[in-house]
């Protein structure tokens, strides 16, 4: 059978009131206890407690054998803040393969409810040893006095738990929270005076407790047997009571039975009786309908005959009344018609008169705005006639002058490149100048 914990769900209150309160001593207990910022949660189940830490800011490795439960607590880890996922992680890995495959020490390993479930717990309490820093801690809870369960295999009081944690660590504090017992160990060089007449009083008082837990739920069960004991007597007794009242219904039954067989015999002769009379009148009845029907069906022959002739004729009557006033009323109409129809012709020449005038006005101004259109289109056509053949002119003149500049500037150009020339050049300057003194 598959060890699956459930104490996410019972911290959450899902598995009852009594199992809430315990598991979030239990919890709370450790979390406060977890010192240093880098943890191990061995059996860390559905992450709880891993992830109460990691919301503090604590870097925390969850680790568990059975992938249901750390499947849980991933998904549980995906409800939570960016800045809580970034602090916990979760691995289905035993305690041993992990710690073998580290190359790191922890501030802290948490071993909840673990110990009990092995066969040689001080294996786990030496690996946690060796994997703690040198001033390391070391917190354990286990289950205090008798725990049944498929997979436990030790039961621990205070004894057998203390001397086990006190093989590798210093006991800094015993704490007995209910049902279970407490251990918060560290691995620095320190003296433990916790084991004495103290502590034993302390662990007489939890096991009180626990005993008086136990007393109350078999003092609580006890008188809910007690209860049930009776509730079973009274329902037995119904139950005597009720067959007694059976077998007195059973002998009334079998009297009305014979009763009522003798009335339904009595009714059976009674109802034959009655259908053979029944079946009697019946046929005198269907004998005197026949006849009645007979006589019916020849007056009732001529009867419709006549129905027949008298409906039709009203029916040509109603149409042709209905014919007449339909045809007075189209004349009228037909007259009121004629009577408008002539209004509109004699409208609609009158504005047909008026609009030929008027189009013929309109006609007459734009034959002559079209004739002084005409005549300024030629003059304008002229005009760019004439303009048209100016340009050209121009632009031969100016073709010819450029043809002149070019053949000025050649000629210049030679003239200049000589020193007959440079010197003809610097005189003509110099004479510029002096006619410009003279001036």
């Amino acid at each position: 059978m598959k060890n699956i914990d459930r104490i996410a769900e019972a911290f959450n209150g899902k598995l009852g009131q009594e199992m809430m309160e315990s598991s979030r001593s239990r919890v709370h207990w450790m979390c406060s206890h977890a010192k240093g910022e880098n943890i191990l949660d061995v059996g860390c189940s559905q992450g709880t407690v891993s992830i109460i830490l990691a919301r503090e800011g604590k870097r925390v490795i969850g680790i568990d054998i059975c992938r249901e439960s750390i499947d849980y607590a991933k998904r549980s880890l995906d409800e939570e803040d960016e800045s809580t996922r970034s602090f916990v992680g979760f691995e289905c890995i035993d305690f041993v393969s992990h710690v073998k495959n580290l190359d790191q020490t922890y501030d802290c390993i948490i071993m909840g409810e673990v110990l009990e479930h092995l066969s040689d717990p001080l294996r786990f309490v030496e690996h946690a040893h060796n994997t703690l820093t040198t001033k390391g801690f070391f917190v354990i809870t286990v289950p205090f006095g008798i725990n049944d369960y498929h997979d436990h295999k030790r039961t621990y009081y205070l004894t057998e738990i203390y001397n086990t944690a006190a093989r590798f660590f210093v006991v800094l504090e015993v704490a007995f929270l209910g049902s279970w017992i407490g251990l918060v160990c560290t691995k620095a060089s320190t003296s433990s005076t916790l084991f004495g007449d103290r502590l034993f009083s302390r662990a007489e008082g939890a096991f009180y407790e626990v005993e008086r837990s136990l007393v109350n739920k078999v003092s609580s069960l006890k008188s809910d047997l007690d209860k049930a004991n009776t509730k079973y007597r009274q329902v037995s007794e119904q139950y005597t009571s009720l067959k007694s009242d059976q077998s007195i219904h059973e002998k009334e039954s079998d009297k009305l039975a014979k009763v009522l067989a003798l009335k339904n015999k009595e009714l059976d002769e009674t109802t034959n009786r009655y259908t053979k009379a029944l079946a009697e009148r019946t046929e005198l009845l269907d004998e005197a309908t026949k006849r009645y029907t007979q006589a019916l069906d020849e007056h009732s022959s001529e009867r419709t005959e006549l129905l027949e002739n008298l409906t039709h004729c009203t029916t040509e009557l109603g149409n042709a009344v209905k014919l007449i006033t339909t045809t007075d009323a189209d004349l009228q109409s037909m007259h009121a018609q004629i009577t408008i129809l002539k209004n509109e012709k004699n409208e609609t020449n009158n504005r047909y008169t008026q609009a030929l005038d008027l189009h013929a006005a309109e006609r007459t101004a734009l034959l002559d705005k079209l004739a002084y259109s005409n005549t300024e289109l030629n003059n304008t056509t002229s005009f760019l006639a004439t303009t048209n053949a100016d340009l050209q002119r121009i632009h031969a003149q100016v073709t010819d002058l450029q043809k002149e500049k070019s053949s000025y500037q050649w000629k210049l150009n030679r003239i200049t490149n000589t020193w007959c020339g440079r010197i003809a050049l610097r005189a003509y300057r110099l004479l510029r100048k002096i006619k410009r003194a003279i001036k």
